[in-house]
């Protein structure tokens, strides 16, 4: 079982939730690096699914193909929520998960958006204390998401 600290970049190599990762808040903020553009739509689905019933409260995708992560989880949403069995509990109605898309910034841009910008509903601030990123079969990607945490937990400032 792997449990992970507040902010941790992990690369994963497919659009597959890794079976022992244990995330010790009740929510979390997701950060999904990689090239979607061949992956099946159901796999991308199966990857929203366990995500959301894992706690995802926000989710900012980046790469290749990252508009159909972002529309994907939305759509799955949907389907859950209107079908009666939603994946996630909004402790408020009105509140959702919230989900981005980044195809035309930077890693560096992205990364420093997640952290400072990806700010959940507001039922679910308190209770969301950790920053995952996952990297998609790019471990080049994941030593830069780290790098990018790094410094952060060098700074004083504190994100939302």
């Amino acid at each position: 079982m792997t449990t992970i600290e507040r902010f941790v970049a992990v690369d994963i190599p497919s659009f597959q939730w890794p079976s022992d990762l244990r995330i010790p808040s009740k929510y979390f903020r997701l950060l999904v690096a990689g090239d979607a553009t061949d992956v099946a739509t159901e796999q991308l689905s199966r990857f929203a699914e366990e995500s959301l019933k894992r706690g995802m409260v926000y989710c900012c995708a980046w790469g290749p193909g990252c508009e159909r992560v972002h529309d994907i989880i939305d759509e799955v949403l949907v389907v859950s929520e209107t079908g009666g069995h939603p994946l996630s509990t909004p402790i408020i109605q009105d509140d959702t998960v919230r989900t981005t898309w980044h195809d035309y910034e930077t890693l560096e841009d992205v990364v420093e958006f997640f952290i400072w910008s990806s700010c959940p509903a507001p039922s679910y601030v308190e209770e969301s204390n950790v920053w995952l990123a996952f990297s998609v079969a790019n471990p080049s990607w994941t030593v830069s998401i780290r790098e990018h945490f790094q410094e952060l937990t060098k700074s004083s400032q504190e994100p939302l």
